[in-house]
């Protein structure tokens, strides 16, 4: 009797009860509807926003005190273990340098803490940063306070859903700094979760047995699934499939390419498979060394005839 590969025992194991995965997502934008350029401050894929160096003023002696200058400080962290390294974003200039009432600051979580909101005052713009929410994986609080521009405006929160933290922040710039905008990522317990987890709840699309995914000959399919946090760590990612033609199964069995995208769009990971045992459940080996969406693609080998049905995709098995 011919043993099945060990992955097929997670179609078991992803049939039990599943821990909804945070979503990370935008926050609300904080400001006006003006600007003339946008400026994305990003920390990228594996890292978050744990500091900032502000400067507002006014341009003239009537004009309002608001931000002028902005960008933040970014810490990568494995999982929830922060390097020792940190690196700057870009940094957003108003067109407008201010020469009254000029006020600068510089601050910085400590280093197990990412930024989880920023407490503002903005109208028609940002008009002052007050303080920065500093957190850790388990979300206890720490404030740093700011003060860095007028007493215009009214209070607003770049703030992260809880669980989460900013690694991104896009500004509306013109003659000051119009809003701001804010991106988070999941920061934490979820973060930790097992990769069997985070590839299903994550998984898109989700095929199954009675809704496959269906891959003619010659063309290809990607499937994503997004990773929190979990570094360093060899899986398997594989597929169940069928020939929808000539009886699939054994009398038109599957032919296909898997391969593994990285978040940087990057094939690392790949195998051919050529008429599998009827059943089973085909996969490719990868390490997951990046937090970000990572990429299935899967790539028909049949010519002419039998498009390849994909009935379930399953990951985080052991390698």
């Amino acid at each position: 009797m011919r043993t099945l590969p060990a992955i097929a025992s997670l179609a078991v194991a992803l049939s039990l009860s599943i821990v909804p995965a945070a979503v990370a997502g935008t926050t609300a934008k904080v400001g006006g509807p003006g600007g003339s350029s946008t400026v994305v401050m990003d920390c990228g894929s594996s890292a978050f926003i744990v500091g900032l160096t502000a400067e507002a003023g006014k341009d003239t002696f009537v004009a309002p005190n608001v931000l002028r200058r902005l960008k933040f400080t970014c810490r990568p962290f494995s999982g929830t273990s922060p390097s020792s390294s940190t690196t700057q974003t870009r940094e957003a200039v108003a067109s407008t340098r201010s020469s009254y009432n000029n006020s600068r600051n510089s601050v910085l979580c400590a280093q197990d803490r990412v930024i989880h909101n920023l407490e503002l005052y903005a109208g028609l713009y940002v008009d002052r940063i007050a303080t920065a929410d500093c957190r850790t994986s388990a979300s206890s609080q720490a404030f740093l306070n700011v003060n860095v521009g007028g007493d215009g405006g009214s209070p607003k929160f770049l703030e992260c859903p809880n669980g989460e933290g900013l690694y991104k922040v896009e500004a509306r710039v013109g003659s000051a700094i119009d809003s701001l905008k804010g991106t988070c990522r999941v920061f934490g317990a979820a973060a930790e979760q097992p990769l069997i987890i985070q590839i299903q709840n994550s998984l898109s699309p989700k095929p199954t047995g009675s809704s496959p995914v269906k891959i003619l000959p010659r063309a290809a399919k990607t499937f994503s699934f997004k990773i929190s946090g979990t570094v360093n760590q060899r899986t398997r990612v594989g597929i169940a499939s069928e020939t929808d033609l000539l009886g699939g199964g054994s009398a038109n069995p599957p032919e296909f390419t898997l391969e593994i995208l990285n978040p940087a769009g990057n094939v690392v990971a790949s195998r051919t498979v050529l008429k599998p045992y009827p059943g089973t459940v085909q996969s490719v080996v990868v390490t997951i060394n990046a937090a970000g969406t990572w990429k299935l693609r899967v790539t028909n080998l049949k010519r002419s005839y039998g498009a390849l049905d994909v009935t379930g995709v399953y990951g985080g098995g052991p390698p």
